[in-house]
């Protein structure tokens, strides 16, 4: 049994929680893959509010703020974007090799640590302190090779990404890899008022 079930149940029981409100607060934990999320009885404030009594029956509880728990994503990302326009001709074929494999990972290398990513998500400012993550680990680890079409496994394990985060953040590596961007864009755009 968990907090959260302890804490719906108890309320639930004491006539302090609606049927209906419990039935809402499971199914937004179902919803939720079943990560926990102790905010979700907190929903049942205004009614519980509306009771007189339970301020004397249920005492306060006080919450604070903790980071979230790490979140480990696996991203394939396609070499074709890679592939230099230079050294390419139709019969020659492109290989992501040892030296792809080790500037693909120094780039995103640089994202590594505590960081203001607001210019990797939509609508976050710069200010916004839900813009400032960190990254535990963040590499290309294999070349898969799918119908003849090469694609590198990356791996990345930090905090609650943001939304598109991990795709803006290898498409900023890319981008390098392909000469359209300095490398040291990555860190202009983590840096945080620009």
């Amino acid at each position: 049994m968990t907090v959260q079930s302890s804490l719906t149940m108890f309320l639930t029981t004491s006539g302090k929680l609606s049927e209906s409100l419990t039935k809402e607060i499971e199914l937004k934990a179902r919803v939720q893959e079943g990560k926990e999320s102790t905010a979700q009885p907190a929903e049942a404030k205004a009614e519980l509010e509306s009771n007189k009594d339970a301020e004397a029956e249920v005492p306060p509880l006080q919450s604070n703020r903790v980071t979230e728990v790490e979140d480990d994503r696996n991203v394939l990302v396609s070499t074709v974007p890679v592939l230099d326009k230079t050294e390419a001709s139709a019969e020659s074929k492109f290989v992501f090799g040892e030296k792809e494999m080790e500037h693909l990972n120094t780039l995103l290398g640089k994202y590594v640590g505590t960081h203001n990513f607001h210019n990797f998500t939509a609508r976050i400012k710069a200010e916004d302190p839900s813009a400032k993550r960190y990254i535990l680990t963040f590499e290309a680890c294999e070349v898969i090779e799918v119908e003849g079409m090469q694609f590198v496994r990356c791996t990345v394990l930090g905090q609650s990404f943001m939304l598109h985060q991990i795709c803006k953040m290898i498409g900023m590596a890319i981008a390098i890899m392909c000469g359209y961007a300095p490398e040291s864009i990555i860190d202009t755009a983590l840096r945080r008022l620009v």
